[in-house]
C-alpha cells in the first residue's frame, strides 16, 4: 500500500518536472525570473530616487501609489 502511494507520488512529480527537460523552457523560467527581480529593483531605485531629490515621505509615497495605478489599470 505505501508502495503504491510512493509510486502515485513519484510519477506526478516525473510529470510536474517534465518541462525542465526542455531547453527552451527553462530559458523561458529564467527570463522570467529575471524579469520580475528587475522590475522589483527598479521600483525599489524609483522611490529611493524620489526620496533622495524630496526628502518627503509624502512625495514617495505618492509615487508609489501613481505607479501602482498602472499595475491595477
Amino acid at each position: 500500500m505505501v508502495s503504491s502511494k510512493i509510486k502515485e507520488v513519484r510519477q506526478s512529480l516525473h510529470r510536474w518536472l517534465a518541462g525542465f527537460r526542455t531547453r527552451q523552457f527553462r530559458r523561458l523560467l529564467v527570463g522570467r525570473a529575471v524579469s520580475i527581480l528587475g522590475d522589483g529593483l527598479y521600483s525599489v531605485a524609483a522611490m529611493w530616487l524620489v526620496y533622495d531629490l524630496t526628502g518627503s515621505t509624502m512625495y514617495t509615497g505618492l509615487a508609489g501609489a501613481l505607479a501602482l495605478v498602472s499595475v491595477v489599470c
